[in-house]
């Protein structure tokens, strides 16, 4: 057994068994590009029902990609059909990820909530005034990146924010794709917003960590980071509560040494990313030849 596949392990202390597995259909409209979308999730639980639902309108990609939204999807109903058969990917530019576990919810529950929180493509962009506007991963990102670009004056943080977060690497002589949209010389992060239910933003951590460790087991990286930004907006005591018991139950997995950081302000987190990749920078040995982006 390597060492990815011991950190993925559910710790022994954790009673509870899963209701089911999920995972997200991906796929990469330009191999030139190598920019990843997510299209889609297939949820099957332990007595074999699979559950599939994928972007099925051009819809606000056509935003994106004009007339190859359709090619996109067209491979979401072929991806769609292979997944309800437990079949692989239907071709190379489709990726079925690693299916990551739930617990708390029943699988159609799992299917509708992770569908709207990771499928962002195929969301309306419609907002009422009473439910104010979701913080996303992606919105994280890039404010985070605005201020740490605005920040920034040390030559050596030029590769710090990624032009391409996402990287196919190998592990264990086999290829993966991974998400790391901060990539320092010698180091690895990410950044993730915790504005989402409890199961989503386990999922979604759950899924930056295997990726930083598969960045480590693959000798692409010496030191990793994760910083969390919580939802910015005004929330209950039981909410807080649900997010923070949600980030305590994955953090356990986190690689041996990886710094985390959970801020609410994007402001200090930003700093916080800066601050890493200087230390990342300092503290490497030189001519080690560790480069994710190379």
């Amino acid at each position: 057994m390597n060492d990815l596949s011991k950190l993925l392990m559910h710790s022994s202390a954790l009673p509870m068994t899963p209701a089911g597995h999920a995972f997200v259909i991906r796929v990469i409209p330009d191999l030139f590009t190598g920019e990843v979308l997510n299209i889609g999730v297939c949820v099957h639980s332990p007595d074999g029902k699979r559950l599939v639902r994928v972007i099925d309108k051009p819809g606000r990609l056509e935003c994106f990609y004009g007339d190859a939204a359709h090619e996109v999807v067209a491979l979401a109903k072929h991806a769609e059909y292979c997944a309800l058969k437990g079949l692989p990917s239907p071709a190379r530019n489709v990726i079925f990820d690693s299916p990551i576990a739930f617990y708390n919810l029943s699988p159609d529950q799992a299917l509708q909530g992770f569908y709207v929180d990771l499928v962002t493509a195929a969301i309306s962009k419609k907002t009422t005034l009473e439910q104010p506007a979701q913080f996303t991963t992606e919105d994280a990102r890039a404010a985070v990146t605005r201020i740490v670009k605005e920040l920034r004056a040390n030559v050596a943080l030029d590769s710090l924010v990624a032009d391409t977060p996402n990287i196919l690497i190998n592990v264990a002589d086999k290829p993966r794709f991974v998400t790391v949209p901060l990539q320092p010389m010698y180091g690895a992060g990410t950044i993730e917003s915790a504005d989402y239910g409890p199961e989503t933003i386990r999922f979604h951590l759950l899924e930056r960590i295997t990726d930083l460790a598969a960045v480590l087991e693959a000798r692409k990286a010496m030191q990793l980071a994760l910083f969390i930004v919580r939802p910015q907006r005004p929330m209950s005591e039981k909410q807080q509560l649900q997010i923070d018991n949600a980030i305590d139950k994955v953090l356990w997995k986190a690689p041996k040494n990886m710094r985390v950081e959970v801020e609410t302000s994007v402001q200090r987190t930003a700093e916080l990313v800066i601050e890493w990749g200087e230390e990342v920078v300092r503290r490497s040995p030189p001519n080690e030849g560790f480069n994710l982006a190379a």
